[in-house]
């Protein structure tokens, strides 16, 4: 394939999948955590396949952050995600990703007005009489390290295949494989082996990459959709030759200077915030699997502080031994969801998650502390602050370190699903007043934010 093509195949993804029982929560929504882990894989596949459009090292895009997540709807099983990321900035040593969640209800057909825009995979024909649908499908393996696509044995159809006989109410399925490298970026010349939905830009010389990721959930049953969620990553490319070597980010096209100067904002910003976060990222945080009842009073922050202890193993890491930024949020998720469901002791869900700053990779084989705790509560909303600690498990001497930190907010809500307001918390001592009031100035300014966005909306 030619440079004009894999560039242009790079700045674009859709990844979508049907949200199973094994996706759900305790309440039968989808768990944040698996749509946090999906944006992710989104976001780490088309960040390394970029970084690794020009000659030279391999590398791998290591999350560094994730910007403020809004969750908008909840998604439910039986739905379709689609998950859609974009490269949107690139600086020298970075990459920011958006990504945009969509839900759909693929049994009606219907589709909202959102801004979908990748077609959809599913294709829906009728031949009369019979009713009967005919789906083709093609599953194409990539190594986003090379960009190679392998010509698959099973470009023919699979051993099972049903055959419609009208007036039958059979279903026939053909399914093609193929594999690609995403570290060589190359991709064979069939139009049927590449989805139309992977594009890939260059843009002008930088060290860093953004990609921005739209998620959306399909509903197989009614065919409608909906935006659940929006979402901005950073990530940083590491050599695997030498994985504490960074490696230069390849340069984009941006649409307009504009676009380049804005992307330039968001970078530097996000920068200063990290460099602030490292400052006040030496607490330490005694973890605490379950609080003692008998001697904490309820909707204190000792009340629902909550940990827990995680063995990273093989299928937590990517093939280099580290952990995907994905399971990491999962984690983190879950943390804050346990201290939510404490506090409030009524059925909680993610409504957004603040920037997660990611300071150091972990690896195989630690033992991650994951603790969390309330810091702010409004009539209607809770942020609960959440720290990562990594223990390396067999080079002990490395000792413990804080790995992530973010900070997640929740609400509360009925049997109906409808919002209640959060029990205000009691807080002790300096130091909880201190954090409170913090959490307070991030509630306002997100507050004001939101009301700055619908009004330029309107």
């Amino acid at each position: 394939m030619s440079g004009t093509q894999s560039q242009a195949t790079a700045s674009s993804l859709q990844i979508c999948r049907i949200m199973r029982p094994d996706d759900a929560n305790i309440v039968g929504n989808v768990h944040g955590g698996t749509i946090l882990k999906m944006i992710e894989e989104a976001g780490c596949i088309i960040g390394t396949r970029h970084c690794n459009t020009q000659p030279g090292d391999r590398c791998a895009a290591q999350l560094a952050r994730v910007e403020r997540t809004d969750f908008l709807y909840p998604m439910f099983i039986g739905e379709v995600a689609h998950v859609s990321a974009e490269i949107t900035y690139a600086s020298k040593h970075s990459v920011e990703v958006q990504v945009h969640v969509m839900s759909e209800n693929i049994l009606t057909g219907n589709h909202s007005d959102s801004p979908l825009r990748v077609p959809l995979p599913i294709k829906r024909k009728v031949y009369p009489p019979s009713h009967s649908v005919e789906v083709q499908v093609h599953v194409m393996s990539e190594n986003i390290l090379t960009g190679n696509h392998s010509d698959s044995p099973l470009r023919v159809p699979l051993p099972i295949k049903r055959k419609v006989y009208p007036p039958s109410h059979s279903v026939e399925v053909q399914v093609h494989a193929m594999s690609e490298s995403i570290l060589t970026c190359n991709h064979s010349d069939s139009p049927l082996r590449v989805p139309l939905s992977i594009k890939r830009k260059v843009y002008p010389p930088s060290h860093s990459v953004e990609v921005q990721v739209h998620v959306m959930s399909e509903n197989i049953l009614t065919g409608a959709t909906k935006m659940t969620n929006r979402a901005a990553l950073w990530y940083v490319p590491f050599s695997l030759e030498d994985v504490d070597n960074v490696t230069e980010v390849p340069p984009i096209k941006y649409a307009s200077p504009g676009q380049e100067e804005e992307g330039k904002k968001r970078y530097e910003a996000q920068k200063m915030e990290r460099l602030e976060t490292k400052e006040r990222n030496g607490e330490l945080l005694m973890p605490v699997s379950a609080p003692d009842r008998t001697t904490k009073e309820p909707y204190t922050v000792g009340f629902s502080q909550s940990s827990l202890i995680h063995l990273v193993g093989p299928s937590d890491c990517t093939l280099h031994g580290f952990v995907h930024g994905g399971v990491t949020m999962k984690l983190m998720d879950e943390v804050a969801g346990i201290v939510a469901a404490r506090h409030c002791k009524t059925n909680i869900v993610t409504a957004s998650v603040d920037a997660i700053n990611f300071h150091r990779k972990i690896m195989k084989g630690c033992v991650v502390t994951v603790s969390g705790r309330a810091t702010f509560a409004s009539n209607k909303s809770m942020e609960i602050e959440v720290f990562v600690d990594a223990d390396p498990l067999i080079e002990a001497e490395k000792g413990k370190y804080r790995a992530v930190t973010a900070f997640f907010t929740y609400i509360s809500l009925d049997k109906q699903g409808k919002p209640l307001s959060i029990p205000p918390m009691k807080l002790e001592g300096d130091g909880e007043q201190r954090r409170f009031e913090d959490g307070k100035m991030r509630y306002l300014q997100n507050k004001a934010k939101r009301l700055a966005d619908k009004e330029r909306q309107q």
